[in-house]
């Protein structure tokens, strides 16, 4: 029992025991810097100072962008752009798809344009009609305002007003009207064309 008091009492000693910690010129002997320590000092001085190394880097690490560095480590707003990507990438594939989709059902077929209808810019046809004939324009008539039909004597036998909604292609049906010569005017905006129809 004396034994391991006496062991202790020496532990005691040796951690209160001063020491000094001198520094010296090597060629002079001077004594420039001189610190009063002993080892329970020095124990509790390294001891806190690893505390505060660990919770400084600790603190470092975990609220300061410096965290971003650590591997296999990812951020919040990473997370939600990365969710928000592939959310985009499933809609561009959707949308591939569906174009894919549309693009395999167009149907792409050739049409001949008379060539008065391309010189003129529009084209009667049939002439001579029997019961209906179609005025057909090169490019879409936005400027075309109204088509009227006059008989012979100069009476108006048809008519229709267009405020820019004309088609490429307008038919006339005259199947009540008797067999004859008649007049078609043409009135846009900028000028009037006048033809001749024969039904027979």
């Amino acid at each position: 029992m004396s034994a391991k008091r006496l062991k202790r009492q020496l532990l005691k000693k040796k951690l209160f025991n001063k020491n000094r910690l001198v520094i010296l010129n090597e060629d002079t002997f001077e004594e420039i810097f001189s610190l009063k320590l002993n080892l329970m000092n020095v124990f509790v001085s390294l001891t806190i100072s690893t505390i505060f190394l660990i919770t400084g880097s600790t603190f470092i690490i975990a609220f300061t962008p410096l965290r971003e560095y650590i591997p296999g480590y990812s951020s919040t707003k990473l997370k939600r752009e990365a969710t928000q990507l592939a959310m985009k990438s499933d809609s561009l594939e959707r949308a591939i798809r569906q174009n894919n989709l549309y693009v395999d059902n167009i149907n792409i077929y050739g049409v001949i344009v008379p060539p008065l209808l391309k010189q003129q810019g529009y084209l009667i046809y049939p002439n001579p009609f029997r019961q209906q004939f179609i005025i057909r324009n090169y490019q879409v008539p936005v400027t075309l305002q109204g088509a009227h039909i006059y008989n012979s004597m100069g009476q108006l036998i048809w008519s229709k007003m267009y405020n820019g909604n004309a088609y490429t292609e307008m038919p006339v049906d005259l199947g009540s009207v008797p067999a004859g010569i008649y007049i078609l005017k043409l009135q846009y905006s900028d000028k009037t064309i006048v033809e001749r129809i024969i039904k027979q």
